[in-house]
């Protein structure tokens, strides 16, 4: 008796196509097709935006920019809402302008203290949520330096004092105290003023609107 012994050969094959939902006929890598649902995006409960976890890339390596998620939490600067990785921070997604309001803020008289003064957002102190006076005996100053693109809307409620915003070059000032502006600014009572850091050409707060 003969035995014939048939050897079949599996030959694997990767193949690349979109992929289509509801629909034979995709248009993209990815095509959904629905008119009365939607799509859900994984939720997590984020930490910070400085933080990546608990969100993982599951090669091991960093985050890839881009990587899209739903915050289902409210704790230290995340809200609930969609945020995308980007670099070394998650951002938000949003179309409402982001902006924070301080109200009722009292600065510290002059003294040997040498007391700060910090805006806070939520009372967390995190670097990038914050602007700091700086209290050195009897100069209060501002900011140095910024992020590119940032905006400042400042308005003076004191009914008889100037607020003055000294330039980074002003020499009467301590370089702790200064604005990285153009030059000095006196902001007179009941007016306000708009400035943006230019990080790109001037890399300084450049004003954009003032009432004076």
């Amino acid at each position: 008796m003969k035995y014939i012994t048939f050897v079949a050969l599996l030959i694997a094959q990767v193949c690349f196509s979109q992929v289509g939902i509801n629909t034979t006929d995709p248009g993209a890598l990815l095509d959904i097709n629905s008119e009365t649902q939607g799509v859900l995006m994984p939720r997590v409960e984020l930490v910070i935006t400085t933080q990546a976890l608990p969100v993982v890339n599951p090669k091991g390596d960093p985050l890839e920019d881009g990587t899209l998620v739903y915050n289902t939490t409210t704790v230290n600067d995340v809200r609930p809402g969609f945020y995308y990785w980007l670099t070394d921070r998650w951002v938000r997604l949003s179309s409402e302008p982001q902006f924070l309001q301080f109200t009722s803020i009292t600065l510290p008289f002059p003294s040997s203290a040498n007391n700060d003064v910090d805006f806070l957002l939520d009372g967390v102190n995190y670097t990038y949520n914050v602007f700091r006076i700086e209290h050195s005996g009897a100069d209060l100053g501002g900011i140095i330096g910024g992020v590119h693109g940032r905006i400042l809307y400042i308005y003076n409620g004191d009914p008889t004092n100037d607020l003055k915003l000294l330039a980074g070059g002003n020499s009467a000032s301590n370089p702790e105290n200064q604005f990285s502006l153009q030059g000095d600014v006196i902001l007179k009572p009941g007016n306000a003023i708009i400035v943006f850091y230019d990080g790109i050409y001037l890399d300084r707060w450049t004003v954009a609107r003032s009432d004076n």
